[in-house]
């Protein structure tokens, strides 16, 4: 019932391919995206193998900044091959399109993100992929449409701190528990990001929001007290950590605590029970995909 691909989760794949070396399979990854989203005007949060959608879960804005986030970090790998053109069609399409997602005041639409559920506020989840994405199609698309993208991503950026930011860094624009998605605005997804040192004194508090018994991490710190740690985000605190000196070793431990919750079979499952035993699917993409990139950077 799982084998289906999230937008978020392959852009993921691509990216940990191509630090990997492996240009052909970063390749195939985005050019498997173009093939489902085509030039449709949403994206969905996931799609079948065979095409189309296997349910009824409402569109998720957040896919077209993962989506630009994943071929500007792997433009290497793509550009230049037989598959360019057919990325770079995607490329501009997804840039065009997220541009079109925006409200007057530069924030995006509401929209439900990775917790895909349906959301009455804007969210950091829906935020932050967007502006890392738009921020990588300026380099990519040319024109005047990376001059659009270019000038969204700098008002975007001065628009959330001056929402999410001055409001704590909550998950919600109105305020509230902290998010995962606070980590999204850090290296490895952007590039020496304005403010850096408070966005990563808000990820500190996101995860002491957010930490759970068991030594993982919860999506957000208003999630269910159930006692369950969630392996991608507890891998995404751990890749913000790695890319800077002073939380390294904080990284190094929580690399080393996703090593010690594989399943039997070795794969990284979705979830870790309060009792830390495995749970969930098993391997996940998404987890395997931020754990090698996470790892490779805290190697440096």
């Amino acid at each position: 019932m799982w084998r289906h691909a999230w937008p978020r989760d392959t852009a993921h794949v691509a990216v940990a391919l191509h630090r990997l070396g492996d240009a052909k399979g970063a390749t195939r990854q985005l050019s498997s995206l173009a093939e489902r989203v085509g030039r449709a005007p949403r994206m969905q949060a996931r799609y079948a193998l065979d095409g189309g959608t296997p349910d009824d879960r409402p569109p998720q804005d957040d896919g077209f900044g993962w989506v630009l986030w994943a071929a500007g970090s792997t433009v290497d790998s793509w550009r230049g091959t037989a598959e360019a053109g057919r990325i770079d069609a995607l490329v501009r399409h997804c840039a065009a399109t997220a541009l079109t997602r925006l409200d007057g005041d530069g924030l995006p639409r509401v929209s439900p993100d990775y917790w895909e559920l349906e959301e009455r506020q804007l969210t950091l989840g829906t935020a932050a992929p967007l502006l890392a994405g738009l921020e990588q199609a300026a380099t990519l698309v040319g024109g005047e449409l990376a001059e659009r993208c270019a000038a969204a991503a700098t008002r975007m950026d001065a628009q959330v701190h001056a929402t999410f930011g001055r409001r704590g860094w909550p998950r919600r624009i109105g305020g509230g528990a902290s998010d995962t998605a606070i980590a999204w605005l850090l290296p490895p997804y952007r590039t020496a990001p304005p403010r850096e040192t408070e966005l990563r004194a808000a990820l500190d508090e996101a995860a002491r929001q957010m930490s759970r018994p068991n030594g993982g991490y919860a999506p957000g710190g208003d999630w269910r007290e159930d006692g369950v740690a969630w392996t991608p985000e507890t891998a995404v605190l751990a890749g913000a950590w790695a890319t800077a000196d002073a939380t390294r070793e904080r990284a190094l431990e929580t690399l080393a605590w996703l090593d010690g919750h594989r399943t039997e079979a070795g794969s990284l499952p979705e979830k870790v029970r309060d009792d830390g035993s495995p749970a969930g699917p098993a391997p996940l993409a998404w987890t395997a995909a931020v754990t090698l990139t996470a790892a490779l950077d805290v190697a440096r």
